[in-house]
């Protein structure tokens, strides 16, 4: 799988298709009436973003995409069957929030009140052409107010179709966008699969458990001390920022632009792995060792912190359940100037368990409760970074991602910070980062991330 930006996809032209909710299904969502459960921490978290965003005329590119090939002749019906299907199985695609200001409520359908119908819309001579529309659709559909917030487009060309899904953040992480894809291709292969799959639980119910259990925490639970640590190691306090001067100041909202460096080859990876092993350290470990010591010696900071996204699918009954089954953790090291990076590889995989030992108390339940270390507004613009590893390795259906030609799409948006993906693969590990599109913020991310592979590579 490769993680790109939806303008630089590689795509074909022809005719312009899409699947849109059956007049029947429009008529339900119209006269659907709320239910009485909440969102989950993250997903009122991003409503209230999309809010703030709006109110401030920015824009947010919320949205989770992929896209994937099939053969040229496939039919139009068996897709939007499989689309019904996966709606079926997963009640989270079947509904949507409504409110504002911080009171949201969530709305289904039942089982069989979701089905989709196909739209031939035109042709698309040109690749532009086609991302435009595809742009126009993902932007337009994926919201996560009032209607189903996702989509499913793209473009029947001479020798293959090209299709494109996006989610808003509402419904999906990433493991969960991957999971859909492979969901996907084995519905449309065979509809009865449906009959054979694990079994999974609502993300609804997961929210509903979730926040029954953080409710119950106060500010001596052990998760909050640990993370008021994380604040306060820090003398500005709070979240932390991205390690290099940008030139973007706290609240500066500029376009997007995406960074990709390539870092190692499979082979190369597994000597990394053996070597990390080898000093009581780990490949993810190894890699954040790297980056800490690139704070130190490029960013001239003793003290390299971070949010660690990490699964909270805890259960087997959200295991291969579609949802945002995401925390964030707390994870840092203080360095010294004789620290090596055999040294703080070691401390990182420390801190690293250290954090998800905290993983289970929403870190947003914690800044409700000690928010005056934070300062953070779930219903402001402002959101913290996040350095996020995936190993993609073992991830279901990743034996027909070359077949399809998977990729993981992102959007354009807006931000005063950079994000960023280290994601080891099959075939390669690289990392992307989505950055404000500054020559002096995209030079010094790179600056960072070539000094943290060549040290990397000098094991080689």
């Amino acid at each position: 799988m490769q993680m790109t930006r939806l303008e630089d996809h590689p795509t074909t032209t022809g005719t312009l298709v899409r699947w849109v909710p059956s007049a029947v299904s429009l008529q339900a969502i119209e006269t659907n009436t709320p239910t009485k459960r909440r969102g989950s921490y993250m997903q009122e978290a991003h409503l209230g973003l999309r809010n703030a965003m709006a109110r401030e005329g920015k824009s947010d590119a919320s949205w989770i995409g992929l896209s994937f090939d099939l053969p040229a002749n496939t039919d139009m019906n068996s897709i939007a069957h499989a689309l019904d299907k996966l709606a079926e199985r997963h009640s989270i695609f079947r509904g949507w929030f409504s409110g504002s200001d911080g009171e949201y409520a969530w709305h289904e359908l039942a089982e069989g009140e979701l089905s989709f119908e196909t739209e031939l819309v035109g042709e698309a001579p040109t690749e532009a052409d086609v991302k435009s529309f595809v742009l126009n659709e993902l932007t337009t559909a994926c919201t996560p107010f009032d209607t189903i917030g996702w989509r499913l487009c793209g473009v029947i060309g001479e020798d293959k179709m090209v299709l494109y899904i996006g989610q808003d953040h509402i419904y999906t992480d990433g493991f969960s966008a991957i999971l859909m894809f492979s969901e996907f291709i084995a519905l449309l292969n065979d509809p009865n699969a449906i009959d054979t799959m694990h079994p999974v639980g609502a993300f609804q119910d997961f929210a509903e458990i979730e926040r029954a259990a953080a409710d119950l925490a106060t500010i001596d639970h052990p998760a909050v001390q640990q993370w008021a640590a994380f604040a306060l190691a820090d003398p500005e306090g709070g979240t932390p920022r991205f390690p290099m001067d940008t030139g973007i100041a706290v609240g500066q909202k500029t376009e997007l632009g995406p960074y990709r460096l390539d870092l190692f080859t499979a082979e190369e990876d597994a000597r990394l792995d053996a070597y990390a092993r080898s000093i009581g350290a780990t490949f993810p470990s190894l890699l954040h060792a790297a980056l800490a010591i690139a704070t130190r010696d490029v960013a001239g900071k003793s003290l390299h912190r971070f949010l660690n996204p990490v699964h909270t699918r805890n259960d087997p009954q959200w295991w291969l359940s579609m949802g945002w089954y995401i925390n964030v953790v707390p994870v840092m090291a203080q360095l010294t100037e004789t620290d090596t990076l055999e040294s703080v590889a070691v401390t990182m995989r420390e801190s690293l368990r250290a954090g998800m030992d905290v993983a289970e108390l929403p870190a947003l339940r914690v800044m409700e409760l000690i928010q005056e270390v934070f300062g953070f507004d779930p219903e402001s613009a402002g959101r913290p970074p996040i350095i996020s590893y995936l190993d993609g390795r073992n991830l279901p259906g990743q034996e027909i991602w070359d077949e399809h030609r998977f990729h993981g799409l992102t959007g354009a948006g807006e931000h005063d910070d950079v994000n960023v993906w280290l994601n080891r693969m099959p075939h390669e590990t690289y990392v992307m980062c989505a950055v404000p599109d500054t020559e002096q913020a995209m030079k010094a991310v790179d600056d960072y991330f070539t000094y943290a592979r060549d040290l990397l590579r000098a094991l080689l």
